[in-house]
């Protein structure tokens, strides 16, 4: 051992020296570019711990006069990552990547993979510049041409091997039952510990590096050992430990014992219960047929035995059987199956009953053939039909498709159009179908089309039915002549903080702003973040074309600009972010079609500060409505539950409950509370708890709890083992109601049904038995007798009467031209009551007749059929006046009627003399109708261009809506496609307006009330919030021409933190104006909010 580390060391020390050898001078010259310097910050990195630490390089080029560079990149070896550089990684930002300039580039260890390090204490990184060209020509200087000009150039990446040590391990066997808890102490040295794993005697327990977070330091593994599985008497075999250098730790029984004084433990005593090997006898049904055909139904049925009324049963079966079961008593039960038409051939069908305990399980089988054709749907190419007759050169715009399908023994699945990007049309949206049957459907699809990228001249199509038969189509379709686009786009990202600090939050937010910049309206529709080119980060929209969350500062046709941020979780940490990070970013634009660009950020890294571990401690733990830990379930119907911890804040608790899983549902715990945090006081570091644990009537058992703690964003587990040390309630004793064999009882089924309206209404009645929670609910399911569609309807009372309309539901389309109703209970034995359709049915006097009407519903989205402008002038003048304009819109809706048109209005050319960019959105309703009806009528707008006013102002539209819901969206291509009179005007006004700005902003930290002092010449002030869930626009109220306040800014629903936000001037002369969070700060006034809440609100999942 000592010769070992003796040997590492002088490989360390080596590396170390020949890294310090710095000789500056010398080039190198490939292809008309020449490689001046080359410099790391620093020849060696140590990464010891979580933090992951980088290294800056700068590179120095000089290249011919008639050569461009567009990047480079330098490559390492062990790394299949480039770390890249551009124009962003110049010194001189706003110089072109031409003649003599220096690139500096920041490289965190871990996005270059340390080299491939894995185990070796230190390792030498090789690497390789290389330069691409504006003509694509690459040069590449290798590592030997390098060193052979800058010897000193090395790089060593040196990581603490040292193995870790366990300095405690206990074993604790709950005194109240089976349940093990694993404590382990352990000293380790660097960048994490990857896995735990315990052997024992006849299992494993695996505990994974992302449960680590605890409130003391300590790591558990806790389990339910099944006992009547694995028995009462272990033996621990072995304990196994790796980190994340490759260290593994392997200790033995007798190691164990030697070290820790422990190497077995015994669980309680035998239970004199026998272990039942077959769980249920099933008896098929012999009137069951063996074949069922494409074309029809067929009901199959089996009696199920248990023998134990505490067995899950399960009926498992493909997409084309309705399967249910029925019990008769708590241990006898009969299921029921009916195979639906229209499905794909399968000689092998069948219907599994599932039946499970905690240790065994048991599986009965209804085998029944498919027989169907195998007649592929056929595409009637003559019936397409088209909302245009042709394209030329048209802007984006939704594009309206009827598409007509035969179909022989099945239903339609879906429609895929290659344009070349796929357009996939669903049959289960309701929207699509315009009429249909069993045998021919039509179909309406609306999509997006860019004629720069797609065409409907020639394409394919497929149609797959729901006997997973193809049909494959090239249709020929309407001409259509490409919108020129050219692809110029450039984009510019400023970035002023470059420091996530986690220390005090849940949460860290950095402001950025975006600029763009096209001559041919290559506008930005489309940017996301990645750290380490891997995980997303959080960041605010920024699309040209979403201005209701889109953050606008300016916008004049070439140039816009965005506010926008980067917002990094406590979360993240499970992907041990901690340390330095480097960006990427992919853009998407409107000339660039489905081919995002990406780009990276390596000027500088970014860091991410996590909060030292701080404990929190739980301080009380009360069960509130019981007698010490024993509770009856059907006198009790829950338990209320009040917890105060002390330290950190708890954003949110949880109460688990250790379950042993089975063959059915594997999972080893649940959920079991519904909580909530009441109050954290900021000086006492209080946090007060309430939580419910709801009982109503479960059976008979132990409840081993643990907690789930989110503490400033971390998922911090208090395990049982910690509850029992500090004497608070580790285990609740339910005493459940006992099986007396009755089980819920249907008295009463009874239906009618109203085609002109497809309403349903049904009367029923259920006898309650001794499993069914208090306030259960009754699920009514609605599935369709022709497709695995289906739909459940809940009450929640055991008798009663209701309606059901089957327009209001979203799922009810042309499938469910046959349907059918069954009942399912769910009861505290993890199981469901059911009561199935061949059972409702003999109950019903109507037997489920439904002839539903699929005329009586309104499927169809709304039509624009005109609009424009009244009157319209070429061009208004407003040097000195007000100017009135009226826009209408013709609307008409088939059935339910007109409710909404959202527009907008936006200001997209400006002439001499005009500033700042203008976006307003609007709503017309019911209200503004001024002739005809809701069916078919025409709505207006009343709009004043004021004085002074000056540009090109549009008229827009998002979508339509009517009183069902149905939405349609538009372009403004759609509005021009209609449109009688256009649906823009010119202003025009002669000399330069007063040009508004902010003269004080005041901000009331305490309440966070915002006072905004203006010029004259200002009709409205907006504030843009940015971060995690936040309003992005908040109106200031108006207290006087030139005061605004925005009072008690502080939203319930967000995360704890500092959100950043700019503010926004609306002139008098249909312009605004706003300042980013930046210019605010730059400027001496407020620019952040600090918000102060409870709960936690935000779930960061990457």
């Amino acid at each position: 051992m000592k010769l070992l580390v003796f040997l590492i060391t002088i490989v360390v020390v080596l590396l170390l020296n020949n890294a310090r050898n710095v000789v500056e001078g010398g080039s190198v010259s490939q292809n008309g570019v020449t490689l001046k310097y080359v410099n790391f910050s620093s020849n060696s990195v140590t990464w010891n711990g979580p933090y992951i630490p980088s290294v800056t390089v700068q590179l120095v080029f000089d290249l011919n006069e008639t050569i461009e560079m567009s990047h480079g990149y330098i490559s390492f070896s062990g790394s299949s990552y480039n770390v890249n550089f551009d124009q962003n990684n110049l010194i001189d930002p706003n110089n072109p990547l031409t003649g003599y300039f220096t690139v500096s580039m920041c490289i965190p260890i871990d996005t270059i993979n340390a080299c491939g390090i894995q185990n070796q204490p230190a390792i030498q990184c090789t690497y390789s510049i290389v330069t691409i060209s504006t003509d694509g020509e690459k040069t590449e200087f290798s590592y030997d041409q390098i060193l052979s000009q800058w010897p000193g150039e090395t790089f060593v990446i040196i990581q603490n091997t040292k193995m870790f040590e366990i300095n405690e391990f206990m074993v604790n066997v709950h005194p109240e039952g089976p349940l093990v808890s694993f404590t382990i102490g352990l000293e380790y040295f660097g960048t994490g510990i990857h896995q735990i794993m315990v052997t024992l005697e006849a299992t494993q327990f695996i505990f994974y590096q992302n449960n680590f977070n605890t409130n003391n330091g300590y790591y558990y593994l806790e389990a339910l050992v099944n006992t009547e599985l694995y028995g009462y008497n272990f033996a621990i075999y072995s304990i196994t430990i790796t980190d994340f250098e490759g260290n593994v730790l392997l200790l033995n029984q007798s190691q164990i014992q030697q070290k820790f004084g422990v190497s077995s433990f015994q669980i309680g005593k035998k239970s004199d219960t026998p272990l039942v090997n077959e769980l249920f006898r099933y008896y098929l049904d012999p009137k069951n047929p063996s074949i069922a055909h494409g074309n029809s139904y067929v009901n199959l049925k089996s009696s199920v035995f248990l023998n134990s009324s505490s067995i899950i049963v399960e009926c498992e079966a493909s997409r084309i059987i309705s399967c249910q079961t029925y019990y008769i008593n708590s241990t006898y039960l009969q299921v029921h199956a009916e195979v639906l038409p229209n499905g794909p051939m399968d000689p092998y069908n069948s219907i599994n009953i599932l039946g499970a305990n905690s240790y065994n399980h048991t599986t009965g089988f209804i085998y029944n053939k498919y027989v169907t054709s195998q007649i592929l749907p056929i595409v009637l190419t003559d019936s397409i039909s088209y909302s245009v007759d042709s394209i030329d050169q048209l802007d984006p715009f939704y594009v309206e498709m009827n598409i007509t399908i035969e179909l022989n023994e099945a239903l339609l699945l879906w429609i895929n159009l290659n344009l070349p990007t796929k357009v996939v049309i669903y049959s289960d949206n309701t929207n699509t179908l315009v009429n249909g049957n069993q045998s021919v459907v039509v179909v309406n699809t609306n999509f997006l089309l860019d004629s720069t990228f797609q065409s409907i001249e020639n394409y394919s199509l497929i149609a797959m039915d729901t006997k997973y038969l193809q049909t494959h189509k090239s249709i020929s379709g309407l001409k259509t002549t490409p919108r020129s686009a050219i692809k110029d786009l450039r984009i510019h990202l400023d970035i002023n903080y470059h420091v996530f600090d986690l220390s005090n939050s849940s949460f860290a937010t950095i402001p950025i702003t975006v600029t763009t910049y096209t001559n041919y309206s290559d506008n930005l529709i489309g940017l996301t973040f990645h750290m380490n080119n891997q995980f997303s980060i959080q960041s605010g929209p920024v699309d040209f074309n979403n201005v209701l969350q889109s953050q606008f500062i300016s916008s004049d046709g070439w140039q816009t600009v965005y506010q926008t941020y980067l917002t990094v979780f406590n979360e993240y940490s499970n992907f041990f972010a901690d340390g330095d990070f480097t960006l990427s970013y992919t853009v998407s634009s409107t000339n660039m079609g489905s081919n995002p660009s990406t780009y990276f950020w390596t000027a500088s890294c970014f860091t991410i500060i996590r909060p030292q571990p701080q404990p929190t401690l739980i301080v009380s733990m009360n069960l509130l409505n019981i007698e010490g830990n024993i509770v009856y379930s059907n006198e009790t119907s829950q338990i209320d539950v009040e917890i105060e911890t002390k330290g950190e804040i708890v954003n949110l608790l949880e109460i688990f409950q250790y379950e042993y899983g089975n063959y059915i549902n594997y999972k080893t715990y649940q959920l079991i509370s519904q909580c909530e945090t009441i109050d954290y006081d900021f000086y006492t570091l209080i946090t007060s708890i309430s939580c419910r644990i709801n009982i109503s009537n479960i059976p008979s058992q132990i409840m081993f709890i643990y907690l789930q703690a989110t503490i400033q964003g971390q998922s911090v587990m208090i395990p049982n083992v910690q509850l029992q040390e500090s004497g608070f309630p580790s285990f609740i004793q339910i005493i459940g109601p006992e099986d007396n064999g009755i089980v819920p009882s249907i008295t009463q089924f009874s239906t009618s049904f109203n085609s002109q309206t497809n309403t349903i209404s049904i009367q029923y009645e259920i006898e309650k038995c001794n499993f069914i929670p208090v306030n259960t609910t009754v699920q009514f399911i609605i599935y369709s007798r022709l497709s695995p569609n289906l739909f459940t309807v809940e009450q929640y009372s055991l008798s009663g009467s209701f309606d059901i309309n089957l327009c209001e539901y979203k799922q009810f389309d042309y499938t469910y031209e046959r349907l059918g109703i069954y009942i399912s209970i769910p009861n505290t034995l993890n199981n469901f009551y059911q009561f199935p359709y061949v059972l409702l049915v003999e109950m019903d006097p109507n037997q489920q007749n439904f002839t539903t009407n699929m005329n009586a519903c309104d499927f169809a989205s709304p039509r624009l059929v005109d609009a424009g402008i009244i009157d319209l002038q070429v061009y208004y003048d407003c040097t000195q006046n007000d100017n009135n304009i009226t826009i209408y819109y013709d609307i008409t809706d088939n059935l339910s009627g007109f409710q909404t048109l959202n527009g907008y209005i936006r200001l997209t050319g400006m002439f001499s003399g005009s500033l700042g960019f203008y976006f307003q959105p609007f709503t017309l309703g019911t209200q503004d109708l001024i002739s005809g009806n809701l069916r078919n009528g025409r709505y207006i707008l009343n709009f004043v261009l004021p004085q002074h006013t000056n540009g090109t102002y549009q008229f827009g539209i998002y979508s339509l809506v009517d009183q069902a819901g149905n939405e349609r969206n538009l372009t403004y291509q759609n509005l021009q496609l209609v449109s009688s009179t256009p649906t823009q005007v010119n202003a025009i006004s002669k000399g330069l307006p007063y040009i508004p700005f902010i003269k004080n902003v005041e901000l009331t930290q305490s309440t966070n009330t915002l006072y905004i002092t203006t010029s004259n010449g200002v009709s409205g002030v907006y504030i843009t919030p940015i971060g995690p869930d936040i309003e992005p626009i908040v109106v200031a109220d108006q207290l006087s021409p030139i005061e605004y306040s925005i009072e008690n800014f502080n939203p319930t629903n967000v995360d704890s933190g500092i959100y950043y936000f700019g503010i926004c001037l609306n002139t008098q002369y249909l312009t605004t104006l706003c300042s980013t969070s930046l210019e605010l700060q730059f400027d001496g006034y407020p620019y952040y909010f600090e918000i102060l809440n409870f709960g936690n609100y935000n779930n960061a999942t990457n």
